[in-house]
């Protein structure tokens, strides 16, 4: 696990060119805990650096987005935002290895094997860390049952989560420094059951870091969703729940406030932006979108500028966040100890280390048997 106090100045950028960043520091600049947004209409808009400092590429970064035919990948753009980010310490949030959605066409093709699909994940996965030795944050499987992908088989697995663990064990192989998120939405409301169930899965393997709660729940008024706004009593019982099964940092990933009238909107934020601010379970909070028109088509009011003029929400978080720097993070993760695999030089067995249950132990990669370093089962 790496979790740290995020900070920094960002270069603003539009598409691929670096310009100077505005004077004006990122509203969560100095906090225990970042404040990301999402690229705009593809770009990275002049004014990001004035309010956020960590970003997520809304489809930059998706696999459909990088690779048209085998091998074909095109990362210009996704390395543009994060050379900007690399330079000026700033969190560059990889999203997302495998989905369901935004996938290249050839991996929904009959013309190939499920042995050579694998390998175009893995290569896939394996050029990533070439473009990007340094990630800090990878959503690894974004909404693995709402979403799932048609070729789960290539992954070993057509019926259970199998096909998730070994997309993290890829993951971890090449990335085994960064953060590894399971993604998913209605992870705070209404499929938390089984999402906790497919964390557990993954967490037993060893590769488990992090969850990444999308967090378009809490409310919704626009779009083909509507549905009552959670209270900030049901979204801390939902934090809870979630930290107290799994046992891991959590993540708000994809946070959307969508109301057209100012105040409500105003509200909104005043009711539940403080839970998951000052959770000592949440490591980081990523809002999905900021200019008001340009946001995803279901939360089409969640900007926080329109036309030009920050809405009242964004006026109230800036002098909200700033008085709340020094907030609560996860500081004993049961998980963060990447897993690690070594031969046994006595039994030719393989063996991992992993961290369970915040106790470091060796098991065979069969999973028959659990020792902690202290030589406890």
């Amino acid at each position: 696990m790496h979790i740290r106090p995020f900070t920094g100045a960002l270069a603003a950028l539009s598409l691929s060119v670096l310009t100077a960043a505005p004077a004006q520091a990122q509203i969560a600049k100095g906090a225990t805990k970042f404040l990301g947004n999402i690229t705009t209409n593809g770009a990275w808009r002049t004014d990001f650096s004035t309010y956020w400092n960590e970003l997520t590429p809304e489809n930059e970064t998706k696999w459909g987005s990088i690779e048209s035919n085998p091998g074909v990948r095109d990362w210009s753009k996704a390395k543009a935002y994060y050379d900007s980010c690399k330079a000026h310490g700033i969190v560059f949030k990889f999203h997302t290895f495998v989905w369901g959605s935004q996938e290249p066409s050839f991996m929904k093709s009959s013309s190939y094997t499920n042995a050579q699909k694998k390998q175009f994940i893995e290569d896939w996965i394996a050029d990533a860390a070439k473009q990007f030795p340094d990630l800090e944050v990878i959503d690894v499987v974004n909404e693995p049952d709402n979403t799932k992908p048609s070729w789960t088989a290539a992954l070993g697995d057509t019926t259970g989560h199998a096909w998730v663990v070994e997309a993290f064990r890829l993951a971890r192989k090449y990335f085994p420094k960064a953060t590894l998120i399971l993604n998913d939405y209605n992870n705070l409301r209404w499929n938390v059951d089984n999402y906790i169930t497919i964390a557990k899965a993954v967490k037993a393997a060893g590769y488990l870091d992090a969850i990444g709660c999308q967090a378009h729940e809490l409310s919704a008024s626009t779009g083909t969703y509507t549905y009552p706004e959670m209270t900030a009593d049901e979204l801390t019982a939902a934090l809870k729940k979630l930290h107290d099964q799994v046992g891991v940092p959590i993540y708000i990933t994809e946070m959307d406030l969508s109301y057209q009238d100012n105040t409500e909107q105003l509200n909104a934020y005043k009711s539940l932006f403080p839970v998951v601010w000052e959770s000592p379970y949440v490591a980081g909070v990523t809002l999905w979108g900021y200019i008001y028109g340009s946001t995803w088509s279901q939360a089409s009011y969640s900007g926080l500028i329109k036309d030009g003029t920050e809405r009242p929400a964004l006026g109230w978080l800036k002098t909200y966040v700033a008085s709340h720097l020094n907030v609560p993070v996860p500081t004993s993760p049961t998980t963060g100890v990447a897993a690690r695999e070594t031969v046994s030089s006595d039994s030719g067995r393989r063996l991992r280390v992993t961290n369970e249950d915040g106790h470091l132990r060796l098991r065979a990669v069969d999973g028959a048997q659990a020792l902690d370093l202290q030589g406890r089962r």
